[in-house]
């Protein structure tokens, strides 16, 4: 005997301890999933821009709440593996609460040269146990796209939690040119394209992003971004460096790992501006070649980076702090607020050049670190030239 077709809206179930029953239709509308979107079964990419067309609805009758839009909504995707043509247009969403849960999804991006998952505008998203793969022929720009839009409005505030990325992608994994106060825990990206990255922080724009839906606007400034027991891989070639930072401030690591081959650890962008903060609690390894650096500065510009701190068991052989000492690399990292810590018995007492003949020999714990002294020249980590790139 079949149900009536309105028999969820009429049969109403009260919550173990709670006051007010509610029908079943209600209950299921607090999360959706793509699956009960669109009017083809085989079209998975046409279920998720239904699931999302009925999501800014949702958001347009939301209430206001002082200077915040609240619109608390979840959008499940279903388990299975699909592949997806054209960026998902998460463009220009300012609500807090709403969010995307991967579950067992694995989605494949083949939308060249654009990026898969568009967040550019928006505002206090959140992502969770979501699997994205770059196509290999049909390169996607990146896996996800954070930016800022031509009016110069916020976009910040966006939380990952377990959110894995592995394939080709043009630029990065993520790819970040000015959205703020960004939490990211248990990522792991690795990107298999030749001379890209796994993340990029860039305010400068240097490395440009791109949307379909939306005008990108400049950068301004990025603040506050944390990643947390994170994995960071991109060594498919000889040079690669899995972390692109340009302009970015009060940046941290904590408890993180990252793989190069023959490369930098993390490329700064020299700018006009300082990179103030920068915590580097980054175990690093290599893939081939050892890696060449810890931190490498490219371009003209005169920044320097203030109050830098690296935890990390990575200085070994003849790896260097600074790739190069050409440009005034050397005078690049001040030492005031500064320190390097590493965990025995890598490295040893092997003095590292921090910046201006300062060095920091301490083997104590991973939590601690320790400022510069000054004292001996270390040569073998400074870098002997090559010019600026």
């Amino acid at each position: 005997m079949n149900a009536p077709a309105n028999y969820g809206s009429r049969q109403r179930v009260l919550a173990t301890g709670g006051q007010v029953s509610r029908s079943h239709s209600d209950r299921a509308g607090d999360r959706a999933n793509v699956m009960e979107f669109g009017t083809d079964s085989s079209d998975f990419e046409a279920r998720l821009t239904a699931a999302i067309s009925y999501l800014r609805t949702k958001f347009a009758a939301s209430p206001v709440s002082g200077s915040i839009a609240v619109a608390p909504f979840w959008l499940v995707l279903p388990n299975g593996s699909y592949t997806i043509s054209t960026s998902i247009d998460l463009t220009a969403i300012v609500r807090s609460g709403w969010g995307i849960d991967g579950k067992g999804a694995v989605l494949t991006g083949a939308m060249t040269g654009k990026p898969f998952i568009d967040l550019t505008g928006s505002r206090w998203g959140s992502f969770k146990n979501l699997t994205l793969y770059g196509h290999a022929s049909n390169v996607p720009l990146s896996g996800i796209q954070q930016a800022r839009l031509s009016t110069l409005a916020n976009a910040d505030h966006h939380h990952m939690d377990f959110v894995f990325m592995d394939g080709y992608f043009t630029n990065a994994c993520i790819q970040n040119n000015g959205a703020e106060v960004g939490v990211s825990r248990g990522l792991w990206l690795r990107n298999r394209q030749a001379a890209g990255y796994a993340l990029i922080l860039d305010v400068n724009n240097s490395i440009a992003p791109v949307s379909d839906y939306q005008t990108v606007g400049a950068g301004t400034s990025l603040l506050l971004s944390k990643f947390v027991s994170s994995e960071f891989y991109a060594y498919e070639s000889a040079g690669q460096s899995p972390i692109y930072i340009g302009g970015a401030k009060q940046t941290s690591f904590d408890r993180c790992y990252a793989v190069t081959n023959a490369g930098a650890i993390v490329t700064l962008e020299a700018v006009a501006t300082a990179v103030h903060l920068l915590d580097l609690d980054l175990h690093a390894e290599k893939s081939g070649g050892d890696a060449t650096s810890y931190l490498k500065f490219i371009g003209t510009g005169a920044a320097t980076v203030k109050g830098l701190r690296i935890n990390s068991n990575s200085f070994q052989g003849s790896t260097q702090l600074i790739e190069t000492a050409a440009c005034g690399d050397r005078e690049r990292i001040e030492p005031d607020g500064c320190g390097i810590s590493r965990e025995p018995p890598l490295g040893g007492a092997t003095p590292i050049l921090f910046s201006r003949g300062e060095v920091a020999e301490y083997d104590g714990p991973r939590d601690r670190a320790v400022a510069p002294r000054r004292g001996h020249e270390c040569q073998a980590h400074i870098g002997a030239g090559g010019g600026c790139q």
